[in-house]
């Protein structure tokens, strides 16, 4: 049976999620503990009280058998479990002297058979998969030394006693530590096609200690070490379902509809409902005719020697009916963007809308989309102006109300997919028609099952770009969809005690509505005027009812406050929260606002000028745009950063409002502070509108969901008393600390009275930081307080041991703990695919996926002070030559460390790989050397002699050619001067850079460094094949300058070339293949670029070669 590469079929599909992978089951191997320096290597420790504790380690080796599940279409590892196995120690001496003058004695105990197993605490053991691909809860296995014994002799003034420790009897345990790791690497079975064969690496800390009773003395055993095993799993795997869909998905009765199937790696394969088995096995149509007036569900199951693997679609049959109204109204309920596997959407969008009564197209005279956000040039009208070019969006995902003029009759519609984005077409709705819009009958609800509404019901909406939906037939009886609240919301949402507000709702297919604490409303929209208590935090919940009995509810907070004001020269805006964090709307990208407007009562107060600190706008989107009185411009920030306003003196203001930018409502601010200040370094504050007052562990958000272009009411300036304190940051350098390294914590507040944090750090200042030096997992939590109550934010770290100490990655077969990958960075082999450099593993920031984003970091601080050289090899490639967008190298002394995502704009030294062509930029080939928000140097590498960009269009970074080699890179740096070489052409020279002088450096000297990448509309995989760093400036080429030889005393003198951050060896050889070392560890010279040894010595023979040997050798 011919075998097809799992990448190239998913990347042709047209239904992703309708994919099923499968396994046959758990499967079982056994792993092996690998023989490598720094793993595998147990430290014991006997503390016995009044005596030294005696230290020692032992070698392990041996198998430990496991079982794992893998998902064969990615690799992932989802479960593995330690069943068995047998590991030995070597034979360890543990002694120690007595602590006590009055006591003098002494133990020494050694070892005889050690012996043990693997095991997990409560089977079986989930894979996380997070932070990193890979990585679980070492804490979920264990090491049980339960073999051999410990025999020896405890002796003193008052004790002589033989101690016989039978491990068997009393185990000793070392649990398991910090993140532990399983890599799964797919090979290629060449002996048997019905099987994935996957290379499996695992890392597992242990640490901890165990009391026994040892003779008359209880003892203290302590074991610590990190487990490397390694070994295959064979996985044989299901057939592989691309496809089981009708066409169409809903008939009339009485007519039929095909079930088309596609699967690939099956025997066998059936449809159940009497259909019965099918023939051609793996692809084709079967035509059935489905029960009349109900959903029926077809199962379709294919085999082969591994199993069997199923999948389930729906067909819908009704009475044909028809609808008389003069307008129809069409409500979304859910896209393709909200089903398992896609991509989550911005917006809906459809290219036309169709109504028809027999074979005559109705066309409405208008189509309006009631507090939609539409682009220019996408509004509802391109719904029915038969232009498959254009289409409608929102951005708002609302309803649309079609006008035909006067009542018309339909009896089926349909709709055209847009040009792009599959996400955003609706696969759910609601239709609705009305003579005067006032009240609205349901004419067709797509959203739940004829038999069950508690089950969702999907329309199969075309994969296709530009395509039409089947022609849809109006029921005469059309199911009860559930309610859906378009719109709860309240106007104003922060009022002024005494002042009232109004809650305004809009609803389909609801019988009933209720507001909690107001009661019973009707109509399927409308409006109250409520008043809410003083000084309160108050929260209104609107329940909507139909008529099956199933409930929606919506709640809402409205905030009163006292009025006060604000005296100050300077405002600072400090946006909290956006949209794009809150359920129902898109994740961003940056905050957006069109205007923001001050008033003293009724007069408003213009700013001088504004600004916004460590932002990063587009151009024609920059900082002035908020205040220039035009709401048809906007601010944008990819940073997210907050704005101070400049009033040119001290300045009374006691509102403030803002006003939405003409798209995306998930980059809207939700939540936030405003602070006040006369000399813009001591910051008072103004307003928190980010917790709630009765609750201030929960966090809130008002004016979320705004229309477009909409101005909120004026937000008036409480008064201060009422405010509760803000933690604006509270956040570590190291999520995941390598042990024995410094956690740098940092936070910032205002408006406390008192601040300080636990875990014995205590009381603290308003901002700051401290570094600090946990030895295992610890959460630390800050606390501010003001009259108003108390807030509370919390880090926590969690402590690893990795076994790699330095960045040396020839490949990244050996990458561990050391290495944090955020986002989608992983660790992979795809060597099948991409053949260069080998058959090993590579560091992959993205996959060949739009709007994808990954980091990786070397979770240790490098010592950049003095310079550094490092080499790095990069591949761009993608399916198609346009890929992007960007990968780029990082030094940062950021106060999230290696926690830290995306691409940093302050605290960082960046070089840029650019490989798509943006307007303004030179090539889709060019590198940027950037300081903070400053561009330092552009280099386009399309106009370099001895530099190539393969792939089918030239001058491209990206490439379509798989086969091509890595793009290999050199940074060389010392203060005040940076090279960089790209292919091994030089094309930076002598670049003034001081990473001193900036902040991207601790005031040690020392950052983090890693790469981050990003993928757009357009993508590619962004992948590190190699990595070096070395710490220290650029060491001068090694030689011998000088050497003396004494025959006499059989000694030699060496002069070479050397740095002071370096070491060296001196080795010699009688054949100048075997070199022997004579001295190691000679540290070079301060202050010049020559080392001068002493007389070093060395055994006389009839011919002797001599080399040095730098010991921290560059690449």
């Amino acid at each position: 049976m011919k075998r097809f590469p799992i990448k190239l079929l998913i990347a042709g599909l047209l239904y992703p999620w309708m994919i099923l992978h499968s396994l046959a089951g758990v499967v079982s191997t056994t792993l092996n503990l690998v023989d490598e320096p720094n793993v595998n290597t147990l430290a014991l420790s006997l503390a016995i009280p009044e005596f030294e504790t005696g230290n020692d380690t032992t070698d392990l080796s041996g198998t430990v058998e496991a079982t794992l599940q893998i998902d064969p279409a990615n690799g992932v590892v989802s479960q593995l479990t330690f069943t068995g196995g047998a590991i030995s120690g070597a034979p360890i001496t543990l002694a120690g002297n007595s602590t006590l003058l009055i006591n003098p004695g002494s133990y020494s105990f050694s070892s005889n058979g050690l012996s043990g197993r693997v095991n997990t605490i409560a089977p079986p053991g989930s894979v996380d998969n997070s932070p990193g691909a890979g990585d679980f809860s070492a804490a979920r296995h264990e090491l049980a030394i339960n073999g051999g014994a410990l025999n020896g002799l405890l002796s003193s003034t008052f004790l002589n006693e033989n101690v016989n420790q039978d491990f068997a009897a009393n185990p000793v345990y070392a649990k398991g530590s910090g993140i532990g790791n399983v890599a799964s690497n797919y090979r290629a079975d060449l002996s048997n096609d019905q099987n994935l064969v996957y290379d499996i690496v695992v890392f597992l800390g242990v640490g901890s200690t165990t009391e026994v009773q040892a003779g008359a003395a209880t003892v203290t055993f302590g074991a610590s070490g990190t487990i490397k095993l390694a070994g295959q799993v064979s996985v044989p795997y299901l057939p592989l379902i691309f496809n089981f869909s009708p066409n169409p998905q809903i008939v009339v009765d009485g007519n039929t509809t095909g079930l088309d199937y596609n699967v690939q790696s099956a025997d066998s394969s059936s449809i159940d409902q009497g259909v019965g088995g099918l023939n051609p096995t793996n692809l084709g149509t079967r035509t059935i005719s489905p029960p009349a007036g109900s959903d029926t569900t077809y199962t379709f199951t294919a085999g082969n020697e591994n199993g069997t693997v199923t999948r389930s679609t729906t067909v819908r049959s009704i009475a044909q009916g028809s609808a008389t109204f003069r307008y129809v109204r069409f409500t979304p309920v859910r896209l393709k963007g909200d089903l398992p596997g896609i991509a989550p959407a911005d917006s809906i969008q459809i290219a036309d809308f169709q109504f028809f009564e027999g074979s005559t197209e109705l066309v409405p005279i208008e189509a309006s989309n009631p507090g939609g956000a539409n682009p220019d040039g996408e509004g509802p009208e391109k719904l029915i102006d038969g232009n498959s070019a254009t289409k409608w969006l929102d951005f708002n995902k609302g309803c649309v109300i079609f006008d035909f003029g006067s009542a018309v009759t339909i009896d089926r519609y349909r709709f055209r997919t847009a040009n792009d984005f599959q996400e955003r077409d609706p696969v759910a709705w609601i239709l609705e028609g009305s003579d005067g819009q006032a009240a609205w009958s349901i004419i067709e609800a797509i959203t739940v099952r004829q038999d069950d509404y508690r089950e969702d019901f999907n329309h199969f909406t075309p994969s296709a770009r530009k395509a039409y939906t089947q022609p849809i037939p109006i029921p005469a009886m059309p199911a009860i969809p559930p309610p859906v609240i378009t719109q709860f919301s309240p106007s104003p949402q922060i009022l002024v005690n005494g002042e009232t507000t109004n809650l305004g709702w809009d609803t389909t297919a609801a019988t009933s509505l209720e507001i909690a604490n107001f009661g019973s409303i009707s109509g399927d929209s409308g409006s109250i005027t409520v008043s809410p208590a003083a000084d309160t935090d108050s929260k209104y919940t609107l329940t909507a009812t139909n008529g099956a009995g199933r409930e929606v509810d919506v709640t809402l907070l409205v905030r009163t406050v006292t009025q006060g004001s604000a005296n100050f020269r300077f405002l600072r805006f400090t946006p909290a929260r956006l949209a794009g964090e809150l359920p129902g709307f898109d994740a961003t990208n940056s905050i957006q606002l069109a205007e923001f407007e001050f008033f003293n009562g009724v007069i408003q107060i213009a700013p001088v000028t504004v600004s916004n600190p460590g932002g990063n706008s587009p151009d024609g989107e920059g900082v002035s745009k908020v205040i220039d009185g035009d709401p048809g411009t906007k601010w944008l920030d990819f940073n997210k950063e907050g704005l101070v306003f400049d009033f040119g003196s001290q300045t009374n203001i006691t509102a403030y409002r803002w006003t939405t930018a003409n798209d995306e409502p998930s980059r809207d601010p939700v939540s936030w502070s405003l602070e006040g200040s006369n000399d813009g370094s001591n910051w008072s504050l103004v307003d928190n509108v980010t917790r709630n007052r009765a609750n201030p562990g929960e966090d809130i958000a008002v004016y979320a969901g705004l229309p477009r272009g909409a101005t909120t009411p004026p937000i008036p300036v409480p008064d201060a008393s009422s405010l509760l304190p803000v933690i604006s940051q509270f956040i570590g350098d190291a999520p995941f600390l390598v042990s024995n390294e410094p956690l740098l914590l940092t936070w910032a507040t205002s408006g406390a009275a008192n601040i300080s944090i636990d875990q014995g750090i205590g009381t603290a200042t308003a901002t700051g930081s401290i570094s600090v030096m946990p030895t295992f997992d610890t959460t630390y939590t800050i606390t501010a307080t003001s009259p108003a109550g108390s807030v509370t934010e919390q880090f926590t770290t969690t402590v690893v041991t990795p076994t790699i100490g330095r960045i040396c990655y020839e490949d990244f077969d050996l990458a561990g703990y050391e290495l944090g990958l955020l986002g989608d960075a992983r660790i992979v082999n795809d060597f099948a695919d991409i053949p260069l450099p080998g058959d090993v593993n590579r560091l992959r920031l993205t996959p060949d996926s739009d709007g994808k984003c990954g980091s990786a970091w070397f979770r240790k601080r490098v010592d950049l002070s003095q310079g550094f050289q490092t080499w790095f090899d990069l591949q761009f490639m993608a399916a198609s030559n346009s890929g992007a967008d960007k990968l780029t190298f990082t030094i940062q002394n950021r106060p999230e460390g290696t926690g830290a995502e995306g691409s940093l704009r302050s605290k960082a030294f960046k070089i840029i790989f650019d490989s798509y062509l943006n307007s303004g930029d030179p090539s889709a080939g060019f590198i940027e050397l950037v300081d903070g928000n400053q561009v330092l140097a552009t280099i386009d590498l399309t106009v370099i002699d001895g530099i190539n960009l393969p792939g089918s269009v030239p001058n491209d970074l990206s490439s379509d050619d798989f086969g091509v080699a890595p793009y290999p890179v050199r940074v060389a740096y010392v203060p005040g001067d940076l090279d960089l070489f790209f292919q091994g052409v030089q094309v930076i020279d002598s670049l003034d850079v001081d990473l001193g002088a900036t902040d991207a450096l601790d005031e040690d000297g020392k950052a983090y460094v890693g790469f981050s990448a990003c993928t757009g509309v357009f993508s590619e995989y962004h992948d590190i094949t190699r990595w070096i760093l070395v710490e220290g400036p650029p060491a001068p080429p090694l030689k011998i300058t000088e050497f003396a030889v004494d025959l006499d005393t059989d000694t030699a003198i060496f002069t070479f070339t050397s740095t002071q951050f370096r070491t060296y060896t001196i080795a010699a050889s009688d054949d100048g293949i075997v070199f022997t070392n004579l001295a190691t560890g000679i540290p070079g010279t301060a202050g010049t670029s020559e080392t001068t040894t002493g007389p070093i010595s060395f055994t006389e023979t009839s011919k002797k070669m001599f080399r040095v040997v730098d010991e921290k050798p560059s690449p």
